[in-house]
């Protein structure tokens, strides 16, 4: 993970002198994974908390709007559950619990609302950092979640002491609706949670 929080940094880096608007945050997740469509049989998914971390820029096209570019790291633990038959499947996979590490790039729009309120939808192009598909002699039922997803979220930022600003970010991502991948199952690992940022806002876009 050490060599993806230096990619966050790299990033913020590289922004921060065009930058209007700056951000790091943080944030705990539940995750989980869903199929989206009917699948007859098969194993079911119990979510987890997760933790996500993100570097973000903004770019002011009007009083209204905002180009943004987020770059974030997502940690996804998914409990998964066997399908239960009568007799039992001989070498059926047991009761576990995969890992997912998810680097995801999002390219989208911010749209501005009254009191420091804002709603913001982006695309996402997602790398699945750690897949294998045996992990601890377990075969790994969610497939590569490499693919492009969708994160629509709901903030307010809240005025520390200019130029400084705390968010608050109420965010859903939902991975590998378009897999760039083959799968075995229509999986899509789906995360629910609340980032936590600092901004920091250059003194004529405040």
């Amino acid at each position: 993970m050490k060599k993806y929080l230096l990619i966050l940094i790299s990033f913020l880096a590289t922004f921060h002198v065009q930058g209007q608007e700056i951000e790091i945050s943080a944030g705990p997740t539940f995750n989980n994974a869903f199929y989206y469509r009917f699948v007859a049989g098969g194993p079911t998914f119990r979510a987890k908390i997760g933790f996500t971390s993100a570097v973000s820029y903004k770019y002011l096209i009007n009083k209204k709007l905002y180009l943004s570019l987020d770059l974030f790291l997502q940690h996804c633990p998914i409990k998964v559950v066997p399908e239960t038959t009568n007799p039992p499947i001989p070498n059926d996979q047991p009761l576990h619990t995969e890992k997912i590490n998810l680097l995801s790039f999002s390219p989208g729009v911010d749209y501005n609302l009254n009191s420091g309120f804002y709603v913001s939808l982006a695309p996402t192009l997602t790398y699945h950092t750690n897949y294998e598909t045996i992990k601890d002699y377990i075969i790994q039922t969610i497939d590569n979640q490499t693919g492009i997803g969708l994160t629509l979220s709901f903030g307010k930022y809240i005025n520390i002491k200019s130029p400084l600003y705390l968010n608050i970010e109420p965010k859903l991502c939902i991975h590998n609706i378009i897999p760039f991948h083959d799968e075995n199952l229509p999986l899509r690992v789906t995360s629910v949670g609340i980032n936590c940022g600092l901004v920091l806002r250059q003194k004529k876009y405040q």
